[in-house]
């Protein structure tokens, strides 16, 4: 947060508990945060759906039994570390979790779907907001920490696009033009673009003209082809040659980056659609999107926010191609696990080449499953997480320590170096390798 603009706030020393608050829910949404300051992806409730969820898919017969358990368990774990579940809540969790194999399914939905009742997600965000306010009049920081994760927790899953809250909070708190910060009280003013009030949107991409040939089956996806620019919108946006409007006029949801990408899945649904039909040319669009709200009667041109493909570490092109030289090498082409490794590249690549989430997740998990020996003992969720945790432990935590002595060095590189200068048979180590000696011996504690 060192170079954060502080410029809208007064009284920043009365105002601890809400500047640390603004700077976590900042921190949350950057979309290059690490992985343990980022929000989780599922939280209390949104953990019971999923159970519940797979019930449904039990009972139907589509999915295993065995694959509830693991569920379960991170749902037990989530509750008993939730600070909002417990003011939501009167009965012990054992109560609500049935962790037995001879329970029978019926008892685990009934008990499921009663805790879902007192946690479901709308009633969780208000009670959060509360509690927000609490920590932050008494300065909890670790209450605020969580509280602030689950809040971003729950209005992802609810709906909102990141890139939106993020965009949100840094006008509310740092660059925006509205009034300066001076009381805890503001942050009403913060929540109340989280209400979870779905607005009108109107979507407009510019397309390729080859989509005029199924304008028919465009109207199936509630998708309008217009070769003029409606006359209500003021925002200049003008064709490209050989294009044309493609809009949508009626989208309900949270915010303009969900129209727009809600928009853009019916759009790339139609592109698919016609290559079954037509291989040779393929339909295509300028990635920024005109949006209007008509509820609020504002105007936003957005181009496609950052994939989640694209937010993962990059080694640097020169290391990139030193690491791939180097794998060529070593890495016999001519072995039998080269033809299982050549497709989980390929399923790699169809995933970074893919803008939609569903179909690099898809790319990604197959991959996982190709490259992973199967265990008749483990479901496969299991076998794969305990496959995987080894090789993510190992490479994060080096990522944690590189982090970890980069922030160093930019909130005070004299006085690092200074201490790191005193640490013991340290001489001739890098900074990292002297920031872990630090944190990790006994005699450097004090």
């Amino acid at each position: 947060m060192k170079f954060k603009s502080l410029r809208k706030w007064k009284n920043k020393e009365e105002l601890e508990g809400l500047l640390f608050f603004a700077q976590r829910l900042d921190e949350l949404l950057f979309d290059f945060t690490l992985d343990t300051y980022k929000p989780s992806a599922l939280n209390a409730p949104f953990l019971c759906l999923e159970a519940l969820t797979l019930i449904a898919e039990i009972e139907g017969e589509v999915i295993d039994r065995n694959n509830l358990k693991h569920v379960l368990e991170e749902l037990e774990w989530s509750l008993k570390k939730d600070l909002v579940v417990k003011r939501l809540i009167d009965l012990d969790i054992s109560d609500y979790i049935l962790l037995g194999e001879t329970d029978s399914l019926q008892n685990v939905k009934i008990r499921l779907e009663l805790l879902f009742n007192r946690i479901e997600p709308s009633k969780y965000l208000y009670k959060t907001f509360d509690l927000i306010f609490e920590s932050i009049e008494d300065v909890k920081k670790k209450d605020i920490n969580f509280l602030a994760g689950t809040l971003i927790t729950t209005l992802i899953n609810q709906g909102y696009h990141q890139t939106y809250l993020h965009n949100t909070v840094e006008d509310f708190f740092f660059y925006g033009d509205e009034e300066t910060i001076d009381s805890k009280l503001d942050l009403h003013k913060l929540f109340i673009h989280f209400r979870l009030e779905k607005k009108q949107y109107e979507v407009a991409f510019r397309v390729s003209s080859l989509i005029k040939e199924i304008s028919d089956s465009c109207e199936a996806f509630d998708l309008k082809i217009l070769d003029v620019k409606p006359e209500t919108y003021k925002t200049e946006f003008k064709l490209h040659r050989d294009d044309v409007y493609v809009v949508s006029a009626d989208v309900i949801t949270y915010d303009p980056y969900k129209a727009r990408e809600e928009v853009e899945r019916r759009l790339e649904k139609v592109k698919n659609l016609y290559v079954l039909f037509h291989h040779k040319k393929g339909i295509n669009w300028n990635e920024e999107a005109f949006i209007l709200c008509k509820t609020a009667q504002r105007e936003f041109l957005i181009k496609r926010p950052l994939g989640p493909m694209k937010k993962g570490f990059d080694l640097k092109a020169e290391k990139a191609a030193i690491e791939l030289n180097r794998f060529i090498k070593n890495f016999g082409l001519a072995s039998s696990s080269f033809v299982k490794f050549d497709r989980v590249v390929d399923f790699h690549g169809s995933a970074i080449a893919n803008e939609i989430v569903e179909y690099q997740l898809i790319n990604l998990w197959t991959s996982l499953e190709t490259i992973i020996p199967a265990n008749s003992t483990k479901s496969k969720i299991a076998n794969i997480v305990d496959s995987l945790m080894p090789f993510l432990i190992l490479t994060y935590t080096k990522k944690l320590i590189l982090r970890f002595t980069s922030d160093l060095m930019n909130w005070n590189s004299a006085i690092v170096k200074s201490v790191l200068r005193k640490i013991p048979d340290s001489k001739g180590l890098a900074l990292p390798e002297r920031v872990l000696m630090l944190l990790q011996v006994v005699e450097n504690k004090s």
